[in-house]
């Protein structure tokens, strides 16, 4: 069979996922009830859903007698191996996937919810999107390889880490090993103590050591912290605080890469001589912290 190229006043949410659930991580009920949310919606507007689900039985056909719908990102190394592009079998699984994660894009931009409802449903299909990707499945090539190099250890680690996860992560995988970490020895090795503690953070004044060493706290450099603020106008504050005579390291700019892709952030030094951060976060990302920004 023949392979073919590739062509080339907003209403109260349905479901609250706070700031913290979207800045340290969604927690697996949060996830569960935008989906259940998400469902309901479908089935109280069965002929948008069928009309999307049409388009994607027309889409799987078509894949199935080998064209290439979707190209794929060159920069998504999960489908860097070549198997998902020269192999009929990967490929065609591949282009299931890509085929489903667009009609169901496609399906959230064409229904009536609401706009923070709507940003919800993103950025929980995202996940689930990435979920179930076929590189996650023991066919990935690069799993395979791997499962026979390592004699079979690489599918034993990764179930232990699955149950591991089920029972102890609410479902979610782990981002981080915590066993790789010691405080006092491998993190938080600065003297110091937690002046101010709640849900959100942590302040912790750390006490100067006995040496002469300065550091160059520049906003360019790996690893330095500095304390962003959540705004809704950015540029509204930055010239009023401006013509107050905050001295800015640069006026906001457009965040082109990265979480915060969409949004402004621009640079200021406080009283005391450290460096702050106004951030306005895109239309999206801001609907999911649940802010409302300004026109």
């Amino acid at each position: 069979m023949r392979e073919k190229p590739a062509t080339g006043v907003v209403p109260s949410p349905a479901v609250f996922i706070n700031a913290q659930s979207a800045i340290t991580g969604l927690r697996g009920r949060d996830l569960i009830s935008t989906l259940r949310s998400v469902a309901a919606h479908g089935l109280r507007n069965p002929i948008h859903s069928a009309k999307h689900a049409l388009k994607l039985g027309g889409q799987l056909g078509r894949v199935l007698l080998g064209d290439t719908l979707h190209p794929t990102n060159p920069n998504d190394s999960r489908f860097a191996d070549p198997a998902w592009s020269l192999n009929p079998f990967y490929r065609r699984s591949l282009q299931a996937y890509l085929a489903w994660q667009k009609q169901v894009k496609s399906w959230i931009d064409d229904s009536d919810m609401n706009p923070q409802d709507r940003a919800r449903a993103h950025f929980a299909f995202t996940l689930l999107n990435d979920a179930v990707a076929p590189s996650n499945t023991l066919l990935n090539p690069l799993a395979i390889k791997e499962l026979f190099n390592s004699g079979g250890h690489s599918l034993v680690r990764g179930l232990s880490h699955l149950f591991d996860d089920l029972l102890h992560n609410d479902g979610l995988p782990r981002q981080v090993t915590k066993q790789a970490f010691e405080v006092g020895k491998t993190v938080a090795t600065t003297t110091g103590s937690v002046v101010f503690r709640n849900e959100m953070l942590e302040l912790i004044q750390y006490v100067q050591g006995s040496d002469d060493t300065v550091l160059e706290l520049r906003t360019n450099q790996v690893g330095v912290p500095h304390l962003a603020l959540l705004v809704t106008d950015i540029h509204g504050r930055y010239e009023r605080m401006l013509s107050l005579g905050v001295e800015f390291r640069n006026p906001p700019v457009e965040i082109t890469a990265g979480a915060n892709v969409g949004g402004f952030a621009c640079y200021l030094i406080d009283p005391d001589g450290i460096t702050l951060e106004l951030l306005q976060p895109s239309r999206a990302r801001a609907s999911l912290l649940g802010l409302a920004l300004e026109e």
